[in-house]
């Protein structure tokens, strides 16, 4: 239990709190890390590998170009070809690498079409189990947007079109 005030109680701090404790061997106590992500387990040298092809982009486009949006379809054309040439047996790029950072794009612009931050028309994906042509598939599943929903503390009932970040 944390040092508490002379009236018992804990102070208010700016820290979040499950509620839940997991103790370790040594008696030290945290928080529960349920739900938070394992960054740790995300093998370092392949973060490194795929930041390659944001620093090759860089020198191509700009550094921060993809961040201005581009259409859900085409993070998906250029996995599916990147897929391709290296099920191909194609190693004249880093097919896996260009992926890999497709598939990081597309999440990023479709949870920023989702918070209002990009605009509706950038989700071309159709939703090919409906009985209308017109209609977009959701972008990602519900875990995903639960999952970062919790990473950013915002409830997705609550998040109106460029204002849901705290």
């Amino acid at each position: 239990m944390g040092i508490a005030l002379s009236n018992g109680e804990l102070p208010k701090t700016g820290i979040k709190d499950s509620g839940e404790r997991r103790e370790f061997k040594t008696g030290a106590v945290r928080d529960r890390g349920v739900g938070k992500g394992m960054p740790n387990l995300v093998p370092s040298w392949v973060i490194w590998l795929i930041s390659r092809v944001y620093e090759d982009g860089s020198y191509k486009y700009a550094a921060r170009n993809w961040e201005k949006g581009m259409p859900l379809s085409n993070y998906i054309d250029s996995i599916e070809r990147h897929l391709a040439k290296h099920k191909a047996g194609m190693r004249d790029e880093p097919h896996m690498s260009q992926l890999v950072w497709n598939g990081i794009g597309y999440i990023f612009t479709a949870w920023l079409i989702r918070l209002g931050y990009r605009p509706t028309e950038l989700n071309d994906m159709p939703n090919q189990l409906s009985t209308d042509p017109q209609d977009k598939a959701e972008p990602l599943s519900q875990y995903e947007y639960d999952s970062l929903s919790t990473f950013f503390d915002v409830k997705l009932d609550q998040i109106s079109a460029g204002n849901c970040v705290k």
